[in-house]
């Protein structure tokens, strides 16, 4: 997906009484992603759904492991499904290192787009009502291994490269879909 050479999909079964099940994968990390979604994701992103039940509930669709290595990004993109997840597991970098490698001219400039470093950030992309695109940065530091972000899947995000580590960024991601 992304430009990262370790990028590694976990293979989903599916078992002659239907369902999907990752082999390897505890149910209980499926039950928790499952519980996340159905108590902490905003109504709202959730609202449009209007088949969601009992009898077509959210399961896990997609897993993956991305072993990250310095210089290496995941340019803007999008997932396909209802609600995707990144959990941080290994963040290998100081923020402050990172953005120290590169100045940015803050000087007034004759046009609006004004220069920000996103050296090592997970960033959404947004717009305006009025069509300006804005770039939400996390500044993803070391305080992030052991979290989970859960968005919307069709929200694009990218991934920032790093540069101050010989060693890997991890994370696991996944896609959550509806079944039908």
């Amino acid at each position: 997906m992304g430009h990262i050479k370790e990028e590694y999909h976990l293979v989903a079964s599916t078992p002659s009484g239907g369902g999907v099940y990752f082999v390897g994968i505890d149910k209980n990390f499926i039950n928790f992603l499952l519980q996340c979604a159905a108590t902490k994701v905003p109504n709202s992103h959730l609202t449009h759904i209007s088949c969601l039940s009992q009898s077509k509930p959210l399961y896990l669709h997609d897993l993956w492991v991305n072993y990250m290595k310095k210089h290496e990004f995941n340019p803007p993109h999008n997932h396909s499904g209802v609600l995707s997840f990144v959990i941080f597991v290994k963040i290998p970098y100081d923020l402050q290192e990172e953005e120290n490698q590169f100045t940015i001219d803050s000087s007034p400039k004759p046009y609006k787009l004004q220069m920000q470093n996103h050296t090592s950030k997970f960033a959404f992309h947004n717009t305006t009502p009025e069509g300006t695109i804005l770039i939400d940065c996390l500044n993803v530091d070391k305080s992030f291994e052991g979290k989970m972000l859960m968005f919307p899947s069709a929200q694009i995000h990218e991934v920032f490269p790093f540069y101050t580590s010989d060693d890997y960024r991890i994370t696991v991601s996944g896609n959550l879909r509806i079944r039908v």
